[in-house]
């Protein structure tokens, strides 16, 4: 199996454990793309990191975390293709998120279960 159906599996593992919102790193802070809302990394939690690996190489490398923001009761996925987090401003949403151990996941891993 790929990396790319990996990740897939991943997405819909996380999304089966309730981890169903979108988002992204906007501006130094953690941005919900569905209501525009953004946090700070006292507000967030990295419940859940897996990086993918196809050659080895970090710059070859994707990850997927599976984040959540208790106090608002929101889970949701972020996903950094080619480890473009590594490249952002050093702010500490960025900083938080880069600090959580990934378990990393190669094609021989195609039938992990979360």
């Amino acid at each position: 199996m790929s990396p790319k159906s990996n990740i897939v599996k991943i997405v819909k593992e996380l999304d089966k454990l309730g981890y169903t919102e979108e988002f992204r790193i906007v501006g130094g802070k953690l941005y919900w793309v569905e209501t525009s809302d953004r946090y700070d990394p006292d507000q967030i939690e990295v419940d859940h990191a897996y990086r993918f690996e196809s050659s080895g190489t970090r710059e070859d490398s994707s990850l997927v975390y599976g984040i959540s923001v208790p106090k608002e009761r929101i889970k949701g996925i972020l996903i950094d293709v080619f480890d473009t987090l590594s490249s952002l401003e050093d702010t500490p949403v960025v900083n938080k998120v880069l600090s959580a151990t990934a378990l990393l996941l190669t094609q021989e891993d195609s039938d992990l279960e979360l």
